[in-house]
C-alpha cells in the first residue's frame, strides 16, 4: 500500500498566502491552495490513507514521488544510481595541478605553502599513459587547478594536445579554477582551442575588501587586474564565468555588493556569481574563528536573497546525479609532482595522497577506502532518514573523512534543513515551478 513518502515536504506559507508541496526526489514543486493542501496534511497526518483518494489524485501523486511504496526502495534506488555514476568507467575526471605555485596569499587557503614546483615532462607524459590505459574512458572531464595554474599555462597547453591526440577519447571538457590575476588577451585567445568552457575566479568582495584578503605578493592591486581581465573574456560569449564570493563572518556585505557589481558591470547570462563560505576543515586546521556555522550560512543566504530579490539565484539546490570525484573510481587530482589526491583541499599534503602517476601500481588502499567508502552517506542512519539526501548527497565527503578518521568536528548537513520556508519560497520566487495541480480529492 502506498504511502507518503518522506522526501515530500509540505510547508505553510504565510508570505505567499499558500501552501508549498516539494519532492526532494523529483524536484516537483506544486503551490496550493488551503483545500488542495488539507487533502494531503490529512495523508501526510495519517487521517486518511491513499486508498481514500480517487484515482487520478492517487496516480498524480505517485508519478511524482508525493507517495510511494516503500520510502526504503527509493533511498535503494538513489543509491544504485550513485553507485552507478561513481564507477562508471567510461567516465574519467581529472583535476591537474601544473603548478602549486601562486601570485596572491589569501589568510585563509587551504594550501597553507605554496612551493616553486612545476610539472616535468616526465609527469605530463605519465599522465597521457594513464589516460589511455583507461581504455574504456571516452568521456573526459579535466580541470585545471593550483597553486595558480596560470602561472604555468604552457602546460596546459602542451598537455592538452596530447590528450586531444588520443583517439578512444570521443568527448573532452576542461574548465580552470583561477584567481584571474594572470589572464591577459593571449591566453584568453586560445581558451576555446583548449576546450576550455568554463572559467572559475574569486572575488572577495569590492576593491578594498578584496585586496585586503586576496593580496598580490607584488603589492599590485589584484582586484583592478580581475576586473580587467574579466572585461575580455566578457569578450568570448562561449566561456561561462563563474565568480565565487568567499564568505566569512568579515566579508558579510561581499556577496550582494559583487552579485550587483558584475550584473551591472555585465549584463550577462554567461556570468555567474554565488557564495562560497569558508570552512573551518582548510588550513587554518578545523580553526577558522571567521567561518560561519551552517546555521549562520542558512541565515545569511536568506538575508542576502531577500536584499537581492528575484535576481539572486535560488537557494535551494535540486537533485542531480553528480558525485564528488571523491568517491568516484576515475575522479583523481593529480598535482605537479604527480601525487595522486581524491580531494582539492588535500593538494599539496602528501601525507593524504594515495599513490603517484610515476607509479600508479603502489597505492595506498587506505586513503581510496577512507574517501570512496569509508563514510558513505547512503550507509549512514541519520542520512538514511533525511528528506534531503537527494539533493545534498550527504554533505561534503572531505568534511565527512576528517569527522570520522581524523578528529575533526566538521558541520556536514546541508543549511536548508533549519531554513527549509524560505529557501523552498526562494525555489518559487525564481519560477522553478511545475504546473500545479487544479484539484485533488479524496473519495
Amino acid at each position: 500500500m502506498k504511502k507518503w513518502s518522506r522526501y515530500s515536504l509540505l510547508i505553510e506559507s504565510e508570505k505567499h498566502s499558500c501552501y508549498f508541496l516539494f519532492n526532494t526526489i523529483s524536484n516537483l514543486l506544486w503551490k496550493l491552495d488551503h483545500e488542495n493542501a488539507k487533502i494531503l496534511m490529512d495523508l501526510h497526518d495519517n487521517k486518511i490513507s491513499c486508498e481514500d483518494l480517487d484515482d487520478d489524485t492517487k496516480t498524480l501523486l505517485s508519478e511524482n514521488i508525493i507517495i510511494t511504496d516503500s520510502d526504503d526502495t527509493e533511498l535503494a534506488k538513489l543509491k544504485l544510481l550513485k553507485h552507478y555514476h561513481r564507477m562508471d568507467n567510461s567516465i574519467m575526471a581529472l583535476t591537474i595541478a601544473p603548478t602549486l605555485e601562486c601570485n596572491l596569499r589569501c589568510s585563509y587557503c587551504f594550501e597553507q605553502t605554496h612551493p616553486n614546483i612545476r610539472m616535468s615532462d616526465e609527469v605530463e607524459d605519465a599522465i597521457v599513459d594513464f589516460i589511455k590505459q583507461h581504455s574504456s574512458v571516452w568521456n573526459l572531464q579535466v580541470t585545471w587547478f593550483g597553486g595558480e595554474p596560470l602561472l604555468y599555462f604552457e602546460r596546459i597547453e602542451s598537455l592538452t594536445k596530447k590528450i586531444l591526440s588520443i583517439p578512444t577519447i570521443k568527448n573532452y571538457k576542461a574548465d580552470i579554477v583561477t584567481n584571474g590575476v594572470g589572464f591577459n588577451a593571449e591566453i584568453i585567445s586560445k581558451l576555446t582551442e583548449l576546450h576550455i568552457d568554463s572559467v572559475f575566479v574569486t572575488l572577495d568582495g569590492l576593491e578594498t575588501t578584496h585586496n585586503a584578503r586576496r593580496g598580490e605578493i607584488s603589492g599590485l592591486n589584484s582586484y583592478n587586474s580581475i576586473m580587467n581581465n574579466l572585461e575580455l573574456l566578457a569578450k568570448v560569449p562561449e566561456i561561462t564565468k563563474v565568480i565565487r564570493v568567499n564568505i566569512d563572518a568579515t566579508n558579510r556585505d561581499s556577496f550582494c555588493d559583487v552579485f550587483e557589481n558584475i550584473r551591472n558591470k555585465f549584463n550577462s547570462d554567461r556570468f555567474f556569481v554565488y557564495a562560497g563560505f569558508v570552512k573551518g576543515s582548510y588550513g587554518c586546521n578545523n580553526h577558522c574563528v571567521n567561518a560561519m556555522t551552517t546555521h549562520e550560512q542558512a541565515e545569511y543566504l536568506v538575508e542576502s536573497y531577500n536584499r537581492l530579490g528575484a535576481k539572486a539565484p535560488s537557494l535551494l539546490p535540486v537533485r542531480n546525479s553528480y558525485e564528488c570525484i571523491a568517491r568516484c573510481k576515475n575522479g583523481i587530482l593529480i598535482d605537479p609532482e604527480g601525487f595522486l589526491y581524491k580531494c582539492w583541499s588535500d593538494t599539496g599534503y602528501k601525507r593524504m595522497s594515495f599513490g603517484n602517476i610515476l607509479d600508479a601500481t603502489n597505492l595506498n588502499l587506505d586513503i581510496l577506502s577512507q574517501y570512496m567508502v569509508g563514510n558513505d552517506p547512503f550507509d549512514d542512519v541519520k542520512c538514511q532518514a533525511c528528506p534531503f539526501l537527494p539533493i545534498c548527497g550527504g554533505g561534503c565527503p572531505h568534511s565527512r573523512i576528517m569527522n570520522k578518521f581524523y578528529g575533526a568536528k566538521n558541520e556536514v548537513c546541508h543549511y536548508a534543513k533549519t531554513h527549509t520556508r524560505a529557501f523552498i519560497e526562494s525555489f518559487y520566487e525564481l519560477k522553478i515551478l511545475k504546473e500545479s495541480p487544479k484539484s485533488l480529492k479524496s473519495e
